[in-house]
């Protein structure tokens, strides 16, 4: 699991709040961050970088409920501890090498980070597991069974995540993908194209993917779960809900293989849950073949993408985060100081006081 890594690591070596309290000084200004001290007569005390409080932007608010939630849970408060959690979609690149002086969590990273803590995501959290939405999507599939749904491949996306301003866009996945779709010219086969084309603020970098025929009709989320088989790719980091929800619908999925990955994934298994398909999409033609070859193969692995999404719900995510983030207070070898905290927000003790804003 990716978090056995780092919890091993700093079981081993524990960490001090003068090193955690470092790093924080070094991403208090220009990432989107939080560092959380535990309490236990304040409860949580939580100061955000400058960005977060600048833009009003790094899903604060969730942080604030997980933390509310999670000190009811907190075990054996007996000293202050503290952790960063990072707000952004990942902490990636130069940053991740931070992750080795001070523990801290994030909803995304690189698979090859074996540092960086994973926690589930903020629309995970803030959605009750996509709730309302699967919800909807299981009603609209109880018209379209297997037999019923469309026998063809189905994607639309946008173009955020293409490096659409450099020279090399047009070999990023999701642009190979709509280019193969305009190859194959078989709607009822292959139906993947752009659906809503980013704002790159230049008209004509902009106009790039309309200009090469990638773009076609927007479609209502809906409508993809009336067809068999659905893509999976990501832009510029892991796609939250558009994951969880195509795996937990009654499709088989194509996931194009990328280097990021959320707190579940290493749980799943190529042609067991899914289709794999290589990022250059290459043999991906062949591959199609395959899938419209083999359907009953591709009920199975969707039906089983589908029970095994059916146990990642909130309550076992949540459990199994307080569990992590449980043990991991307990590897602060000191304790975290006092009168040294500029709080945005505190959180009672039990959890269930108000969040005071300050």
């Amino acid at each position: 699991m990716p978090n056995q890594a780092p919890l091993t690591y700093w079981q081993k070596t524990g960490y001090r709040y003068t090193d955690l309290n470092s790093v924080w000084q070094e991403i208090k200004n220009d990432l989107l961050a939080a560092k959380v001290t535990l309490d236990p007569v304040k409860g949580a005390i939580i100061e955000c970088s400058k960005r977060v409080v600048d833009e009003q932007a790094g899903h604060f608010p969730i942080i604030l409920a997980v933390m509310k939630r999670f000190l009811p849970n907190w075990r054996e408060p007996r000293k202050r501890t503290s952790v960063i959690f990072c707000l952004e979609d990942g902490f990636w690149f130069a940053k991740g090498k931070l992750s080795y002086r001070a523990p801290i969590f994030a909803w995304g990273k690189y698979c090859y980070d074996n540092q960086t803590l994973l926690m589930p995501d903020s629309e995970f959290f803030e959605t009750d597991a996509y709730k309302d939405t699967l919800a909807e999507i299981f009603e609209h599939e109880t018209k379209f069974p297997w037999e019923k749904k469309k026998n063809k491949v189905f994607w639309r996306g946008a173009t955020s995540g293409v490096m659409m301003r450099t020279d090399r866009w047009e070999t990023e996945p999701r642009v190979l993908l709509a280019k193969v779709s305009q190859k194959i010219n078989d709607p009822d086969k292959l139906d993947a194209w752009f659906g809503r084309v980013v704002d790159y603020g230049d008209p004509e970098i902009t106009a790039r993917p309309e200009k090469a025929g990638l773009v076609r009709d927007f479609r209502p989320l809906k409508e993809f779960f009336e067809h068999r088989y659905l893509i999976y790719i990501d832009g510029m980091h892991c796609a939250w809900p558009m994951h969880y929800l195509t795996l937990a619908s009654h499709c088989a999925v194509l996931k194009v293989e990328r280097p990021f990955e959320q707190w579940y994934y290493r749980r799943l298994k190529p042609w067991v849950h899914y289709i794999p398909v290589d990022d250059k999409l290459l043999h991906f033609e062949e591959l199609l073949e395959w899938v419209f070859a083999h359907s009953q193969e591709c009920y199975e692995i969707a039906e089983n993408g589908h029970q095994f999404m059916k146990n990642i719900t909130l309550e076992s995510a949540e459990q199994e985060f307080y569990e992590l983030l449980n043990n991991i207070l307990d590897c602060q070898q000191d304790e975290t100081p006092k009168n040294i905290d500029i709080p945005i927000a505190e959180i009672g003790k039990t959890g269930d006081g108000p969040l005071l804003a300050t």
